[in-house]
C-alpha cells in the first residue's frame, strides 16, 4: 500500500477515469469500459510509484523519509522493480483492451512517468506541470474510453491541471528545507516563496475563470444552464478564490499546508458539480 500509494493516489486516478467516463456517457457508462478503465491506470499509476521509490531510494534515506517502505526496510529495492515489471506492462495490455486511443494515452503518460522519476523530478516547474497533467488526464482517458472529448470533460481537465499546478506549488513550499537536501531546483528555492506563490494563485484563478464555461455554453450540452453544476461549482471557486487571497499572503512553508487541503475539498466539490451535472 505504502509503495504503490494506492490510498489515494490510484483510487483518486481510477475515479477520475469513471468520472470522465460518467460526463462522456451522460450517465453510467457501459461496465467494461467501467471496469478496465479504472483498473488499467490504477496499475499503471502503482507500478510508476514502485519505480519512484526504487529510483529514490538513496534520496529518501537521506532525507528520513519512513514512509517509505524502502527506507524503513520493509521490502527490499528488487520487489519494487518487480511491481514496476509486472504492473507496467499489465497496465498498458488492459489499455489496449478498451480502444487504440486510451493505450496511446497510457504509452505516453507512462513514459512521462519514467522521465519524471529519472530527471524532471528534480527540475522545478517543468516536473510541477507534469504532475498537474496527471491529474487532469484521467478525465481524458475516461471520456476517449467511451467517444471524444466533450466541451465539459474538457474544461474539468484544464480545471484540475490548473488547480493541480497550484497546489504542486504549494507543495514545494511545504517541502523547501527537503528539496534543498536533494539539490531540487523547486521554484520555491530558486525564486523564493513570494514568486513561487504568485504564480500558484495565477493557477487558482485560471482554473476558476474557466468553471462557467459549461453553464454558459450551449455547446457545454446538459451542463448548459444547469443549476446541479452550477451550485457546487461556485463553492468550488470561493474557496479556491480564498485559497488564492492567501496563498499571497504566505510568508512560510508553514502556511502552505492547510492552504492545499482547502484547495482539495474545494476540488471534490468541483467534482461533485460535474458528476451532478451529467445526469
Amino acid at each position: 500500500m505504502d509503495l504503490t500509494r494506492i490510498v489515494p493516489n490510484q483510487i483518486m486516478i481510477g475515479i477520475g477515469v469513471l468520472i470522465g467516463e460518467v460526463i462522456a456517457s451522460s450517465g453510467l457508462p457501459p461496465f467494461r469500459e467501467a471496469f478496465l478503465g479504472f483498473l488499467g491506470p490504477f496499475i499503471l499509476g502503482a507500478s510508476t510509484f514502485a519505480m519512484n521509490d526504487y529510483c529514490d531510494l538513496e534520496a529518501d534515506r537521506r532525507g528520513g523519509r519512513s514512509d517509505r517502505p524502502l527506507v524503513r526496510g520493509d521490502l527490499s529495492r528488487r520487489t519494487a522493480g518487480m511491481v514496476f515489471f509486472v504492473g507496467f506492462p499489465l497496465g498498458l495490455l488492459l489499455s489496449s483492451l478498451i480502444n487504440l486511443r486510451c493505450l496511446g494515452i497510457a504509452v505516453a503518460f507512462a513514459l512521462l512517468a519514467l522521465a519524471y522519476n529519472l530527471r524532471l523530478k528534480d527540475t522545478g516547474l517543468p516536473g510541477n506541470l507534469f504532475i498537474a497533467s496527471t491529474m487532469a488526464i484521467p478525465f481524458i482517458y475516461g471520456s476517449m474510453a467511451i467517444d471524444g472529448i466533450p466541451l465539459p470533460v474538457g474544461v474539468l481537465a484544464m480545471i484540475a491541471f490548473m488547480a493541480g499546478a497550484g497546489r504542486e506549488l504549494l507543495k514545494d513550499i511545504m517541502d523547501m528545507e527537503g528539496d534543498e537536501a536533494r539539490g531540487s531546483r523547486s521554484l520555491p528555492r530558486t525564486k523564493g516563496i513570494s514568486a513561487a506563490s504568485r504564480l500558484a494563485v495565477v493557477f487558482f484563478l485560471v482554473a476558476v475563470g474557466l468553471s462557467p464555461i459549461p453553464f454558459l455554453l450551449e455547446s457545454g450540452g446538459q451542463f448548459h444552464l444547469d443549476l446541479k453544476y452550477l451550485i457546487p461549482v461556485l463553492l468550488t471557486d470561493l474557496m479556491l478564490a480564498w485559497t488564492a487571497v492567501r496563498t499571497l499572503r504566505l510568508g512560510s512553508p508553514e502556511g502552505a499546508m492547510p492552504l492545499r487541503k482547502t484547495s482539495l475539498v474545494a476540488l471534490n466539490l468541483g467534482l461533485l458539480g460535474f458528476l451532478l451535472g451529467s445526469f
